[in-house]
């Protein structure tokens, strides 16, 4: 008898324990940061890119294929050349090389969170950039 109870009590923790772990649950999730993680001086300029890992930020580039150069764990920061004062922050798996797992978008000048594109690699973003098009869709 207590064997049934238990299961009976373990599968509704499982279901919460699922909502909250995948955000199955229809609610938004926030943000891995409530602040852009990184210092102002770490932006790449207005249309280019820069991978950035543990503090140091590497040269700034271009943004065609940055996904691959990425390591695992790394952070891509993506600033569009719109005029629109946001970064999108693209967060690298923790271990497939070239694919992007989170996507947030951050306002320069307050630095604060203002949107989750994409959570745990789904539905896909190929590129940062793409990222953006996405978030301005919305």
């Amino acid at each position: 008898m207590s064997r049934k109870v238990t299961i009976l009590v373990r599968l509704p923790l499982l279901g919460l324990a699922g909502c909250v772990v995948a955000s199955a649950c229809g609610k938004p999730q926030a943000s891995r940061y409530q602040y852009l993680p990184v210092s102002f001086s770490a932006l790449p300029p207005p249309g280019l890119c820069r991978i950035y890992s543990s503090g140091s930020p590497s040269a700034v580039r271009d943004c065609d294929d940055i996904e691959w150069d990425a390591e695992p764990r790394h952070t891509i920061l993506y600033r569009p050349n719109d005029g629109s004062r946001h970064v999108v922050v693209c967060y690298m798996s923790d271990s497939e090389r070239g694919r992007i797992d989170d996507v947030e978008v951050f306002d320069i000048d307050t630095r604060r969170f203002i949107q989750a594109i994409q959570r745990h690699g789904e539905p896909p973003i190929g590129s940062c950039q793409g990222a953006l098009l996405e978030f301005l869709r919305r």
